[in-house]
């Protein structure tokens, strides 16, 4: 979403793509940049709730879920947090549970 590379269309081109019902086609332009937008917001709310959490719980949930090196659970709990595995499922239990707290006030708490 946010990666997505934009290249507007120069020359014409004909489809049989069927045009909405007020007749216009969707703005290219338009929806990129509000897909922009919407991605930026979304980063910025992960930032402030990863940034609330303390040091262990981030650093779990960054390599469990960010990390563009995909690591393992064993390697995650082996290397990082050098605990059981037991207890890095605790740990990592109670770090989604603080992030969805503080992810936009609470709003992924289901009531």
């Amino acid at each position: 979403m946010a990666g997505d590379e934009f290249v507007p269309k120069l020359t014409a081109t004909l489809t049989l793509e069927p045009v909405s019902h007020t007749g216009t086609r969707g703005a290219p332009i338009e929806s990129h940049v509000s897909r922009k937008v919407d991605a930026l917001a979304y980063l910025r709310d992960v930032t402030r709730a990863m940034n609330q959490l303390d040091t262990q719980q981030r650093e779990l949930l960054w390599y469990r879920y960010c990390d563009t090196q995909a690591m393992t659970d064993i390697q995650i709990y082996m290397g990082i947090t050098l605990c059981s595995e037991r207890q890095y499922y605790r740990l990592l239990e109670r770090a989604l549970l603080a992030f969805a707290e503080s992810y936009q006030h609470g709003r992924l708490i289901a009531e």
